[in-house]
């Protein structure tokens, strides 16, 4: 589930991921680095899924919307026992589909 990777206090496997990366891309509270990545990922990532086009997933646009979800991940200030976490879900998500 990518509502996994967030890992946000009060979030369960029930969250919205557009929802989600909304609040992260518009509440001024968050840095701006941290809102420009949560808006690649649900405009890049997010609704490019969600509106599947099977011909505009080629390797090179997967690989780029993992690097993507990592960069948002890493930009989250989280602390570097959570991060680690989150980019090994996010890497056993690229290579195993889990």
């Amino acid at each position: 589930n990518p509502c996994n990777l967030l890992s946000l206090s009060g979030f369960d496997n029930t969250c919205d991921l557009s929802a989600v990366l909304g609040i992260l891309s518009n509440a001024s509270v968050f840095h701006a680095c941290i809102q420009t990545n949560a808006k690649d990922v649900r405009s890049k990532v997010r609704n490019e899924w969600g509106h599947c086009n099977f011909d505009h997933w080629t390797e090179p646009e997967f690989q780029n919307c993992f690097q993507l979800m990592e960069t948002l991940i890493r930009s989250l200030g989280l602390p570097k026992a959570d991060k680690d976490k989150e980019l090994d879900n996010l890497h056993d998500w690229e290579t195993k589909g889990e």
